[in-house]
């Protein structure tokens, strides 16, 4: 099982990396790189969760997220301080 997650993160890693060479790529290049890449995201997620690895799981949630307080509150939500991890999420959602 460890191989295969060594070999999701080498697969992301270069789906990323062509992704930033490229950044002025659009259409069916670009979409693919996005598609690709949100696939590999969902496959490690199940593949931590199965794995009972909840800091890598919220590692790939972290690179996922779209606003600093999302990050914010997944990193109140691994250091069980659920109160201040829910109000982040809240702040979040309102903003």
């Amino acid at each position: 099982m460890t191989f295969c997650v060594s070999l999701l993160h080498l697969r992301l890693d270069e789906i990323d990396e062509l992704a930033n060479m490229f950044p002025e790529q659009t259409g069916a290049a670009s979409t693919l790189f996005a598609a690709e890449s949100e696939e590999l995201r969902d496959a490690q997620v199940r593949i931590y969760r199965r794995l009972q690895e909840k800091d890598y799981m919220a590692g790939v949630w972290k690179l996922r997220a779209e606003s600093e307080l999302t990050t914010k509150a997944l990193s109140y939500e691994q250091l069980g301080m659920h109160r201040e991890a829910f109000d982040t999420y809240k702040s979040a959602v309102l903003q």
